[in-house]
Order: structure tokens, then C-alpha cells, then sequence
């Protein structure tokens, strides 16, 4: 699905604009990436830290107690993300849209 939002040919898309801090219903899974990604966050903070623990409890989640959990969190709603690119870069291209990529 083609998001409305999508860059014009001046923009460039950078990987934070994936990650909307706006939008106050933001999953859990989404703002543990958005922290690790963009802040650096290492993944075992989440499991040491009962700070962020009471964070997000007030938010009303539940944030897991192990690493690995957590990791394979990530990595899920990474796959999530990638395969919504995945989706815009096909729609774009048989839609005869030209554009680049840089890594």
C-alpha cells in the first residue's frame, strides 16, 4: 500500500522516517526499534532497566524480561518494515516511476 506521504523526487527518504514519533498509538515493538535504531539504545537496556520497565508499563505495555525476546521483536517488526518498502518500491516501479537508490 502506497502511502500518501511519499517523498518527492527532490526528497530522500532517510530509514527515521520510518520510525514517526508523532503518532501517539505506536506499538510497543515499534518504539523498542524506533530506541535502538535511531537512539543506539543496546538491547539489553531494555531487559536492565526498570526505569524504561515503568515507561512502559505507564503506557500500558508489558516489556519483556529477556534479550532475546526482545531481539526477535525487533527483528520481526524490521522484516514488517522492509517488506512495506518492499511494497512502495514495486508500486512505484510499475507505476513508471523513476528513482534511485544509495547505500
Amino acid at each position: 500500500m502506497l502511502s500518501p506521504e511519499l517523498p518527492s523526487p527532490s526528497k530522500r527518504t532517510k530509514i527515521t522516517h520510518h520510525f514517526p514519533i508523532q503518532n501517539s498509538e505506536n506499538s510497543m515493538e515499534e518504539r523498542v526499534a524506533r530506541m535502538t535504531a535511531k537512539d543506539g539504545l543496546p538491547l539489553s537496556v531494555f531487559v536492565t532497566s526498570e526505569d524504561l520497565q515503568e515507561l512502559f508499563k505507564a503506557k500500558g505495555f508489558l516489556l519483556l524480561r529477556s534479550s532475546t525476546t526482545i531481539r526477535m521483536m525487533v527483528m520481526n517488526y524490521g522484516m514488517t518494515l522492509r517488506m512495506k518498502v518492499v511494497n512502495e518500491l514495486l508500486q512505484l516501479k510499475e507505476t513508471g516511476h523513476r528513482f534511485s537508490l544509495t547505500f
